[in-house]
């Protein structure tokens, strides 16, 4: 989804349907290389306030970037089961237009 907004689609689905298999794994690998997004907006955010602080301090006050950067409770993403992993497989195989060769 993050990536959908990120390129101006307004539904992942409909940005799947028209980026290739190797495109989306080379978004994927660009976004990993080079984040955007708003976590990454938080840390330049946290770097400029650090700085200013800093700069503006009488005392030179000692503040890190993480300081200024909010931090949200993550929820932790559950281990998938065999059977969780391969419904995800198939869904993927049907989305992309494969075939199940276990039908063969």
């Amino acid at each position: 989804m993050f990536l959908a907004a990120h390129l101006g689609h307004a539904s992942p689905t409909r940005m799947l349907e028209e980026m290739s298999p190797l495109d989306l794994v080379l978004w994927q690998a660009y976004a990993e290389a080079h984040p955007f997004g708003e976590i990454r907006e938080d840390a330049r955010h946290g770097i400029r306030s650090a700085l200013f602080v800093q700069a503006h301090s009488k005392k030179g006050a000692k503040v890190a970037p993480a300081d200024f950067i909010p931090k949200f409770e993550s929820k932790r993403q559950k281990h998938m089961d065999w059977k969780d992993q391969l419904a995800y497989a198939e869904m993927l195989n049907h989305f992309f237009g494969g075939h199940d060769l276990r039908a063969v």
